[in-house]
């Protein structure tokens, strides 16, 4: 393969590290802790507090009825979320936040905090670090200049900045991904044995750890680098000509496979393998393998890559061995101590979440490209040259490249597309691979002018230009017609203020200043989120089920026994400060959630007056509740917009509740 520079050996190659580690820290670190965890860091927040807090561990529940003994080692090993072991994820990020916890210890805190900053730390500076390797990987491929750009696309989108301050896994997964995926290129285009060989297994190392983060979607890396080896042998005995034209043909035949599976799985009636007897489960993961498999199958038959998979074969039996040991011997671990609950949940996580069963339902098919658009705001009119630029004849030149990158961005999409059970961030670690491709082709646009005229480029400048304004229009609109809303006056400030270098740049473009008018737009959209986040609080709809939690804490006494009424939110034990247990989980013999774990619950409240003194619930638990001799003492609207609940906190004395109970109520264990 043919490179026009030597890539990593420029002179000034730290400035452009040094560069876009300041501006992606810039962006994910500026007022990190501002905003209240959501639900979801809720959970990993509780998990970490557990571990480094060795006087609490599990509560007794219908699932885990012998709780194993409290070893340091048990305690590390099990991440423990309100109570009740929480097995779903692999632990790597659990050990990450409470690293930064225990650090705070070694500090000099005698009690080491776990708060929004402790555990949204981890996730940004992977983000940092995934900039860096993006930086990296795009040098050695296209040079520093289309490197640049690419990394400093990635860490001004919206995606980088969302999930780099979320303290969910997601961004640890994007950046060992990442990096597993540059250490591949990096070592199958290695020019010695040694570097080859020292690169595949850096490679299965961060494979494993990736998994270690999340497991198994890692894993899916195999297909774009396997096909990859397809294309790399038949561009080595075709040439560029016939490999560029089979490359077409097999993402054509996979595009065409997803649409037949997806229809499949959306249509009832098309679902043939009801007809013969075959689960839902199998007959979805059959229809997966041939939709995937058949095109790589004639891809496999053109283009022979036997000399490239058996130049692999020596590091790619051990390693996978390596990849699949480093986080296997953990689910085996906590399967040895939860059987039940551990098949329960890996199979609800992984096998049904794919194949939409016990639960899972198939989603809408369009959830990634809609997700993709919104993750990279605001260079959206880059997107059509990224999607179509490894497929050009005229950049043969940098072909390796541009097909890896290509390849890495179908394979998420697609496979994950063909997943019943999605969710938009899981396509997250295919979008340091295609803003790299958009870095490339803002080279052309922008300065080499190679494939598009700068007219384009002066047109793209003035759209931003004429973005700002609009910005401005819509800000001011939507203050003057929400009753002057405050959140709505501090945007109508920052688009205020963010159009000035917005406006500026666009018309350096137009006057064909593309290297200022390009770093003007770079610097407004670090200014965007730097001033979002500067009150960031304004849009925080989690703020007051935080602050509902934390006044329950100050009126509860500390040794008096609370419930949760039903499935509750995580915000509320994390800011309460303690363990509250649901109360179907903790009394009922049946399913928590059930009609007959309720009447359960309801009995052993009745039974007994000093029962459950304390309850968190939902103001729609009046009818419930108040029969019971409850009254609420405190409420909250709050949630996420999309969720208008009333969050409650009832109180029974004892000379309220009522005397007589069922005889059959259940006693708690």
């Amino acid at each position: 393969m043919e490179y026009s520079e030597s890539p990593g050996r420029s002179r000034m190659a730290w400035a452009d590290y040094v560069l876009v580690a300041l501006v992606a820290g810039v962006i994910v670190f500026w007022r990190l802790g501002a905003v209240t965890l959501d639900d979801h860091e809720c959970k990993l927040a509780l998990a970490v507090r557990t571990m480094v807090t060795p006087s609490v561990w599990l509560i007794p529940s219908d699932k885990v009825r012998d709780i194993p003994a409290d070893t340091p080692a048990r305690h590390w090993l099990v991440p423990v979320e309100n109570g009740r072991p929480r097995l779903g994820k692999t632990p790597l990020p659990y050990w990450a936040a409470a690293g930064v916890a225990e650090v705070q210890r070694a500090m000099g805190d005698d009690k080491p905090a776990v708060n929004s900053v402790t555990v949204r730390l981890p996730p940004a500076v992977s983000a940092v670090l995934c900039a860096l390797v993006v930086l990296a990987l795009g040098r050695r491929m296209f040079g520093q200049r289309a490197a640049l750009l690419g990394a400093l696309l990635l860490v001004t989108c919206v995606g980088f900045q969302k999930w780099g301050r979320n303290a969910r896994p997601e961004m640890e997964l994007c950046l060992l991904v990442t990096a597993a995926m540059a250490a591949f290129y990096f070592g199958i285009e290695a020019n010695s044995r040694s570097s080859h060989l020292a690169w595949m297994v850096i490679f299965w190392v961060l494979l494993g750890l990736a998994n270690l983060a999340k497991q198994f979607v890692p894993f899916l890396a195999a297909w774009p680098i396997v096909v990859y080896l397809f294309w790399r042998q038949s561009f080595l005995n075709r040439g560029d000509g016939t490999s560029l034209r089979w490359l077409r043909i097999f993402l054509i035949a996979t595009a065409v496979g997803l649409a037949v599976q997806v229809i499949i799985s959306l249509v009832p009636f098309l679902q043939w393998w009801r007809r013969v007897g075959i689960s839902d489960d199998l007959g979805s993961y059959l229809m997966i393998a041939v939709a995937f498999g058949l095109p790589v199958l004639g891809y496999l038959a053109v283009s022979r890559p036997w000399r490239q998979i058996l130049a692999l074969l020596p590091t790619a039996v051990p390693g996978l061995v390596l990849a699949v040991a480093m986080f296997a011997w953990w689910l085996i671990y906590v399967r040895g101590l939860f059987p039940q609950l551990a098949d329960e949940v890996f199979a609800h996580e992984v096998t049904d979440r794919g194949a939409g069963v016990a639960g899972w339902t198939v989603d809408t098919p369009d959830r990634y490209g809609v997700a993709l658009l919104c993750y990279l705001l605001p260079w959206l009119g880059l997107v059509p040259g990224a999607c179509a630029v490894a497929l050009m004849r005229r950049f043969q030149q940098y072909r390796s490249g541009l097909v890896y990158l290509l390849l890495w961005c179908v394979g998420f999409v697609a496979i994950f597309s063909a997943m019943a059970g999605k969710r938009e961030h899981y396509i997250l670690p295919m979008l340091p691979a295609f803003c790299l491709l958009m870095g490339f082709v803002a080279e052309d646009v922008f300065f080499k002018h190679a494939w598009i005229g700068p007219t384009l480029a002066r047109w793209l400048g003035a759209a931003y230009g004429a973005t700002g304004l609009v910005a401005v229009a819509i800000a001011a609109i939507k203050y003057s017609t929400t009753r002057h809303d405050v959140r709505w006056l501090h945007m109508s400030i920052v688009a205020a203020v963010v159009s000035l270098p917005v406006v500026l740049g666009g018309w350096l473009m137009w006057r064909r200043r593309f290297h200022a008018g390009l770093a003007l737009l770079l610097a407004s959209m670090t200014l965007v989120y730097v001033a979002y986040y500067q009150r960031g609080e304004l849009w925080d709809y989690n703020r007051p089920v935080a602050e509902f939690a934390t006044s329950a804490a100050r009126i509860i006494p500390p040794d008096a026994p609370v419930y949760n009424w039903g499935g509750s939110q995580t915000k509320i034990p994390f800011y309460f400060g303690r363990y509250v247990p649901t109360l179907q989980w903790y009394t009922a013999e049946h399913d928590e959630g059930s009609d007959t774990s309720n009447r359960e619950a309801i009995a052993w409240l009745a039974e007994d007056p000093s029962r459950g003194p304390w309850i968190f619930g939902y103001g729609k638990d009046d009818s419930i509740l108040l029969p019971l001799g409850y009254t609420s003492v405190l409420r909250a609207a709050g949630g996420e917009a999309k969720k208008k609940e009333v969050f409650a906190l009832y109180h029974r004395s004892v000379e309220t509740s009522p005397a007589s109970a069922p005889a059959s109520a259940s006693q708690p264990r």
